[in-house]
């Protein structure tokens, strides 16, 4: 008797690091899971090799210790360690591109891979220049168990990482879409609409379940999921404070925009900590460029205070070498 497939679902997540900053890039990455339709929590399909709380180091025991993945505020601080956020973001990110065997990875190939060949780093300096080996502070002989775990649990549940993609937008790029009529807000919701449309492509049996990490103060979102379901009836289900719902078609998706979105849905914190991890590689790079050429300066995580100082503290020097506000610094 051939075998029945049970319904799946495709469940997306999808959140962004460095909408505030004004230094550095604003990265925006969707996650697509295949999961059984009747199987809605990722963590526990994942099981044993993935997990939603921190250890606390009293706790630690000897063997294999489950990815944290959970919202990256959670799993990393600036001047922390980039360790724990890498090891969650890069396993996954392995799962994605091809598996084990990450010696060829860099931090450029990587951003590249993730925005499908739409990163542009041509005549932006700081993001050129030798790329980086990767892990830089995960233990690369590790990872590998990571991946092959990551398979085991994922094909005894029947559940599947189909899509891991970001935006990636640079501050000229960003300036760009800016300088073009659209207000902040509007870029970001317009990259998300890019990212749900792009995901939702692949389909399911099941249908789609996406939930996107509420966008700032904004409270509707009907034009945004129109706009990525193209074609398609859209209903508001619900709009509340804590969530706003939208149906797609007869059945064909269910899109929520939630506050605390990384603590409800595992593609969400996934999404969240792929975002924060590319944006940290590129902001390694920029505080490399600049610190190379000027002795003692800081590094920045460029949120609009710290950006303050460390634009004045560079000034001669972005002046000597020509470098522009416009491809620099955020106009928002």
């Amino acid at each position: 008797m051939e075998h029945m497939r049970h319904p799946t679902a495709l469940a997306i997540g999808i959140d962004e690091a460095g909408y505030g900053p004004r230094l550095g890039p604003l990265v925006v990455t969707a996650a697509a899971f295949e999961r059984p339709a009747c199987e809605p929590d990722l963590w526990g399909l994942f099981g044993g090799v993935v997990t939603a709380r921190p250890r606390r180091p009293r706790a630690r025991e000897a063997g294999f210790a489950p990815l944290l993945v959970a919202d990256s505020k959670l799993v990393y601080r600036s001047g922390s360690g980039l360790a724990g956020l890498e090891r969650g973001a890069l396993a996954f990110a392995l799962l994605a591109f091809g598996g084990r065997g990450q010696d060829s990875l860099t931090d450029l190939g990587l951003v590249r891979a993730l925005s499908r060949g739409s990163f542009d780093p041509s005549g932006l300096p700081w993001y050129e220049g030798e790329p980086a080996a990767l892990p830089l502070e995960a233990d690369a002989r590790e990872l590998d168990e990571c991946v092959e775990r990551l398979v085991e649990a994922g094909e005894r549940a029947g559940a599947r990482l189909v899509s891991l993609r970001s935006s990636v937008l640079t501050a000229r790029e960003f300036n760009a879409r800016v300088g073009s009529g659209r207000n902040k807000a509007d870029v970001l919701a317009e990259t998300v609409s890019e990212l749900l449309a792009s995901a939702g492509r692949a389909g399911s049996s099941g249908g789609v379940s996406a939930t996107v990490d509420r966008l700032g103060g904004r409270r509707y979102y009907a034009e945004v999921v129109r706009s990525a379901f193209q074609g398609r009836a859209i209903v508001e289900a619900s709009s509340g404070p804590e969530e706003s719902v939208y149906l797609v078609g007869e059945g064909e998706a269910r899109v929520a925009f939630s506050c605390r979105a990384e603590s409800r849905c595992m593609a969400v914190a996934l999404a969240s900590m792929v975002s924060k991890y590319a944006r940290e590689l590129l902001m390694r790079r920029l505080n490399s460029y600049f610190a190379a050429r000027l002795s003692g300066l800081r590094p920045t995580a460029g949120y609009p205070a710290d950006a303050a100082r460390f634009l004045a503290e560079t000034a001669r020097l972005r002046e000597r070498e020509g470098i522009p506000d416009s491809i620099l610094v955020r106009c928002r």
